[in-house]
């Protein structure tokens, strides 16, 4: 029978090169490896930081940054610190509620999908409960799925498709600041 395994994997070259990979095995064929890399622009800038940068002065607010996924968790904090924001990070919605019982942030970047445990729907409605006007983006490598739509009607300023790319993040990171509602 044949396995998939399909993830996201942000790597750690710069903090900002993001790339997809597939694995495909199959017993007694061999393994097939797909690799999809990031598209330079004409002057070769993956990610260029100075293009990147929201107009907002990052250094005011604080991210709490909720993967299941250590390499992601690791590059996003990576990328929100090189866009000048105050971040922290935790492995699990779970892991977020309580970092919150004695902490503030202005902005979860939650992960949808989530296991075991609370997935980020969950997580999101528990904040929005504890602490009415919690603002987030949520982000996947998966398709805007109906609980992304529900986590967005109850709130959530973006939606953040993985993997993505630096200014991708600090566009939705700016757009769920600049938000009304949380």
């Amino acid at each position: 029978p044949a396995t998939t395994e399909n993830y996201t994997v942000l790597t750690s070259s710069a903090a900002s090169d993001v790339y997809k990979r597939q694995v495909v095995s199959r017993e007694g064929q061999g393994t097939e490896v797909t690799v999809y890399l990031p598209v330079a622009g004409a002057d070769g800038d993956l990610h260029s930081a100075s293009q990147a940068a929201p107009s907002i002065v990052a250094a005011n607010f604080h991210i709490l940054v909720v993967d299941d996924t250590d390499v992601q968790r690791e590059v996003a904090l990576a990328m929100l610190e090189k866009l000048g924001f105050r971040v922290d990070a935790v492995a699990s919605g779970e892991a977020a509620l309580v970092w919150r019982r004695d902490n503030s942030t202005d902005l979860l970047l939650l992960d949808m999908i989530m296991a075991p445990g609370m997935d980020g729907l969950d997580t999101y409605r528990q904040f929005v409960a504890d602490w009415p006007g919690t603002k987030a983006v949520i982000a996947s490598g998966y398709a805007e799925t109906d609980r992304v739509t529900e986590a967005l009607e109850l709130g959530a300023g973006a939606f953040l498709r993985k993997p993505y790319t630096m200014d991708g993040l600090a566009r939705a990171v700016e757009e769920a600041l600049r938000g009304e509602d949380g």
